[in-house]
């Protein structure tokens, strides 16, 4: 068992030169967890301060408060929410475990200099949660919208397939994911309020999908705006509920495959893309020299869980945002989206092996498409070592600089986007999930070699068993 733990201030590290991160990766109930699972936890003296927590809240559950100079010693798991400094690695026992947001392949500094303290990484942002499933709530709207636009698909040229979503919902969520992953001419998500102009506005054929649940009296509105304009209106809430046996899971995913793991265990997704849209949209605002309103419409690309997070926010701020899927940001079709929005989202991935040698949106995009005084947004980041999907970002920036200018376009991809928006929150999201991880049945606490599946293929580096002999999990 892990059993000595300490949890240390977060403060200035490679991804955080300006020390602006107030977060904390154990709230004091959270801490308490661990305490009762038998844990001699330790708390770097002061780390909770800057959310609010004092030493002696800590103290109060059984947490040992100890001074920056010897946190880091004599302990079998040292807990942080970003990396550790150089200094504070070279400070860590020999065979001891790191857990933390470790991003090794950018920073390949800090992975040298654990692996000559000799100390074990688990990653937080690779722990998963165990053998994927998909619970009723996230297939109905995948087996809806299979079922609704397979027929629709197949009847129309890519270039004639146009859907409209209505709002933002649990179920609307599903079908935009799904619709992503097809060939469209466009896909389009509108607020509910507001939104029958864009219906108005649609070209025949248009397929309008809405949540009557999750979007009250719209509906209605839409069928009269569109009864008269030749387009399909249609009604989630009339959808059954899904028989989970009528079909295969494996028919959702493009490959035919299911993924061999669940969701990610520790991760904000959503909220990195409700930050980085919030904060696209407030410099759009506070320019005075901008035209931007709530007739233009955002871009975003991609359709995973830091895409929906914008969609979510650009539809709860009332503006209408096009969704690009692989098809529309390949083959030279992305440059016409990108030149008519002053707001672009990057939420889309390029595959390991291709990065940085393609990039969803180049250095010719900005200096050529893109118009003066566009706002960019990058939620996926990376470093000169993994590199960013929007080329022109070599490297995050931070809370304290976050944001850059080329050919008058304004970039901005700020390592840990949900410290930006709605901190406590997100921040307590973040300690109830380490925690889990840490004290579940066969958490992390038990040792490398005795945890979950979901965990051991988060170990990044290791496992070391001490000064000179290592071990081996397989």
């Amino acid at each position: 068992m892990l059993k000595k733990v300490a949890i240390v201030s977060e403060g200035v590290c490679a991804e955080d030169p300006h020390g602006a991160d107030r977060q904390v990766s154990l709230f004091p109930a959270d801490a308490r967890k661990l305490v009762d699972a038998g844990c001699q936890v330790s708390i770097e003296d002061g780390a909770g301060r800057r959310m609010g927590f004092s030493n002696q809240e800590y103290a109060r559950f059984g947490v040992q408060v100890e001074p920056r100079e010897s946190v880091y010693r004599g302990k079998d798991l040292v807990v942080k929410i970003k990396g550790p400094t150089n200094e504070a690695i070279r400070e860590m026992d020999p065979g001891s475990t790191l857990f933390c947001m470790a991003h090794l392949p950018m920073y390949p500094d800090r992975k040298a200099a654990l692996e000559e303290q000799r100390v074990s990484v688990v990653a937080m942002e690779a722990v998963s949660e165990g053998k994927f499933r998909l619970d009723s709530k996230e297939l109905a709207p995948n087996l809806f919208a299979k079922q609704v636009f397979d027929s629709y698909l197949k009847s129309r040229p890519a270039a004639e397939r146009h859907v409209v979503v209505v709002g933002y919902s649990e179920a609307t969520d599903g079908m935009i994911r799904y619709l992503g992953r097809k060939q469209l001419a466009s896909l389009l998500v509108v607020p509910a309020s507001g939104g029958t102009d864009w219906v108005s506005a649609a070209r025949k054929g248009t397929v309008v999908v809405s949540d009557v649940v999750g979007n009250p009296d719209s509906l209605r509105t839409f069928v009269n705006a569109s009864a008269q304009e030749g387009i399909v209106t249609v009604d989630f809430s009339k959808f059954s509920k899904p028989n989970e046996r009528r079909l295969p899971l494996e028919d959702l995913f493009p490959d035919g495959k299911l993924p061999q793991f669940g969701k990610r265990g520790i991760q904000c997704l959503h909220e990195t893309g409700r930050a980085g849209a919030q904060f696209g949209i407030e410099v759009l605002d506070s320019d005075p020299r901008n035209t931007w309103s709530q007739k233009d419409i955002a871009l975003v690309l991609g359709y995973g869980n830091v895409a929906m997070g914008a969609i979510d926010q650009c539809v709860r701020q009332g503006q209408a945002v096009f969704v690009l899927g692989r098809h529309n940001t390949q083959g030279g079709r992305i440059e016409r989206w990108l030149s008519r929005s002053k707001l672009v989202i990057n939420g889309a991935f390029i595959p390991d092996e291709l990065a940085g040698i393609e990039f969803v949106v180049s250095n010719q995009h900005v200096d050529r498409v893109m118009r003066p005084g566009t706002v960019l947004i990058d939620l996926i980041g990376g470093s000169p070592t993994d590199r960013s999907p929007v080329e022109p970002v070599d490297t995050c920036t931070f809370l304290g600089a976050p944001m850059f200018e080329r050919n008058g376009v304004r970039i901005a991809s700020v390592f840990a986007w949900p410290n930006y928006y709605r901190t406590f929150e997100t921040n307590g999201r973040y300690s109830s999930q380490i925690a889990n991880v840490l004290v579940q049945p066969e958490g992390l606490l038990t040792g490398l070699r005795n945890t979950t599946q979901g965990i051991r293929k988060a170990i990044v580096l290791g496992p070391f068993d001490g000064p000179r002999e290592t071990g081996s999990l397989f």
